[in-house]
């Protein structure tokens, strides 16, 4: 049976917020660095559970 893996998707809305902070804003503080950690946990986390 074919699974949504959410923390999938989060990760890719999170990412797509990242480079959109990235484009637009040119300040890169905590806030990009926070998405990006959380980007990343995400996919660790859809990586390790299939």
């Amino acid at each position: 049976m074919l699974s949504l893996p959410i923390p999938m998707i989060s990760a890719l809305v999170l990412g797509c917020l990242l480079l959109r902070l990235w484009i637009v804003d040119e300040r890169h503080g905590p806030l990009a660095t926070l998405l990006a950690l959380c980007a990343f946990q995400g996919l660790i986390i859809s990586l390790a559970q299939h």
